[in-house]
């Protein structure tokens, strides 16, 4: 006997199995997303690998402390094989910076981190207040140690650049110096009989010649010849003009 399509067992059993059918249905949507859906990167792995590389960039360059805030992504970052940290163009490791890091396998994509490099290394300061005109002697300098992005540019720590110089300008004590506040003796002055030289491998030839402008030690200056030709030097001590090939 067949059964009847109005049966209330047939209609039960036939609901059934489109229940069961949709589950099954379901599970394999299911399955499919998360086979394409690569698992999350660690955000704290994210943070030291930016960590290290900050730290090896200022490595050498004093006492390294850096700080890497974690990124604030709306969405999980996918997994990574191949992960890379980097300085964006324009960004140092030192102070208030901006850290990269980069996956170019499975997936390619780049997180972006603030962070903070505290570098902290010796520096000449003053001793105590420095006045303008005051010729610096050794007892003028201290060594401090400074967090280098609070140093300003153009700063002087080479002692032998400082002593005996004369100051432009007053300095506070415990400030750093910088190239514009010393006045660096000539060595050369303008229209005075000079010595020049150039040498090569194998080879030296001298000459003489009238300075057309002041020189420190290091500076470039202008030369006359006696046959009336101008050539260019660095000026040195003694009177002394080294001449470039």
């Amino acid at each position: 006997m067949l059964m009847n399509r109005f049966d209330p067992d047939f209609n039960l059993l036939h609901r059934f199995l489109e229940i069961l059918c949709l589950l099954v249905l379901i599970g394999m949507v299911t399955d499919l997303f998360a086979a394409e859906t690569p698992p999350a990167y660690d955000t704290q792995r994210l943070v030291e690998e930016a960590r290290q590389f900050l730290n090896q960039e200022a490595a050498g360059l004093g006492e390294v402390h850096v700080q890497v805030t974690p990124p604030q992504q709306s969405a999980e970052i996918p997994k990574c094989d191949q992960i890379e940290a980097f300085l964006p163009p324009g960004a140092r490791a030192q102070g208030k910076t901006t850290v990269g890091v980069r996956c170019s396998s499975p997936r390619r994509w780049t997180v972006f981190m603030q962070a903070q490099v505290q570098i902290m290394a010796p520096y000449l300061v003053a001793a105590h207040p420095l006045n303008a005109g005051q010729t610096l002697a050794p007892s003028d300098l201290i060594l401090k140690l400074t967090d280098m992005s609070e140093v300003p540019a153009g700063i002087v720590n080479a002692p032998e650049a400082l002593y005996g110089n004369t100051l432009t300008s007053n300095i506070p004590a415990g400030s750093p110096i910088r190239r514009q506040q010393i006045k660096v003796p000539l060595v050369i002055q303008s229209g005075q009989a000079v010595h020049l030289k150039v040498s090569g491998q194998g080879f030296q030839i001298t000459g003489d010649g009238i300075a057309m402008s002041n020189a420190s030690e290091g500076q470039p200056v202008q030369v006359r010849t006696p046959r009336g030709s101008l050539v260019s030097g660095i000026a040195r001590t003694g009177g002394n003009v080294e001449l470039r090939l």
